[in-house]
């Protein structure tokens, strides 16, 4: 057993706080959507990052990548057909966001990962969803987890999920975006990352209606123009960082934070004053 000894002492210096991982991939979904090219500046360099990519590139997209950015071409609503089986590694927001638009699609998508996808990342609440809008969705295996195979069109209407999971509400939201529907969440959960979905919408000016966060109307229709976006630094991982200069009493600079980010980590900031 190692043993390690902090000794007290003044921080200085500062700090680049890495991209958010959340904003970096709900960017090239948009993106990925949208008509014409997007610019996304500061994405987050990290292996989901490359699942969203590759699922997107899979549906249509294209994709140059620069020192720092991302230039995607979009589909404009209309995603392809799947080129191939989807991988979406390790990452369940790729699983659930792309499973869920890939259902605009008349042709079949599977998608999969690696065994904590496989084994550990119920989507039972997305076929339920899916389902209900009039989409084929099922789990291969039938016990609820990826492989998934999904087939649109939906006709829309109403659906009703366990709301356990942000990650299914936010990718049938999304759906929702480019088909109208209504959902209604039991139990909701995880408000915050819903909340920075909807926070997308409003970037994109893409109506929507959110009661309570346990019912939500979308009319459908949405019309994404190509955008340019500067992904802002995850306040999570800033935590840390103010959480030791406080209790040093030290004076840090953090870079790449935006206070007006509605990231539900940034609670922290009036915690810690």
């Amino acid at each position: 057993m190692v043993s390690v000894k902090v000794l007290p002492g003044k921080l200085q210096g500062t700090i680049q706080i890495p991209p958010s991982k959340s904003h970096t991939l709900r960017s090239i979904l948009f993106a990925f959507l949208a008509k014409g090219k997007s610019r996304i500046e500061n994405p987050l360099p990290s292996p989901d990052t490359m699942a969203m990519i590759d699922a997107t590139r899979h549906l249509g997209a294209k994709i140059d990548m620069e020192e720092g950015a991302l230039i995607i071409d979009g589909v404009s609503g209309r995603p392809h057909p799947a080129e191939d089986v989807i991988q979406c590694g390790n990452s369940g927001q790729v699983l659930r966001f792309v499973g869920a638009i890939s259902a605009l699609s008349e042709s079949y998508t599977v998608l999969t990962g690696d065994p904590s996808i496989r084994h550990n990342r119920p989507v039972l609440p997305l076929i339920d969803g899916l389902t209900q809008l009039g989409a084929f969705a099922t789990s291969t295996r039938l016990d609820g987890y990826a492989p998934l195979l999904i087939k649109g069109p939906i006709r829309g209407g109403k659906a009703k999920i366990a709301g356990f999971d942000s990650q299914p509400i936010s990718g049938l939201l999304m759906l929702g975006a480019f088909h109208a529907l209504e959902l209604e969440v039991t139990n909701p959960g995880e408000q915050p990352w819903v909340a920075l979905t909807l926070d997308w919408f409003k970037r994109l000016n893409i109506p929507y209606e959110n009661h309570h966060f346990e019912r939500y109307k979308m009319k459908g229709g949405a019309k994404i123009d190509g955008f340019h976006y500067r992904v802002p630094g995850d306040l999570s991982s800033a935590a840390f960082s103010l959480a030791a200069a406080v209790l040093s009493g030290s004076e840090l600079i953090l870079e790449n934070i935006d206070l007006q980010d509605v990231q539900g980590d940034k609670k922290i900031i009036p915690t810690l004053e």
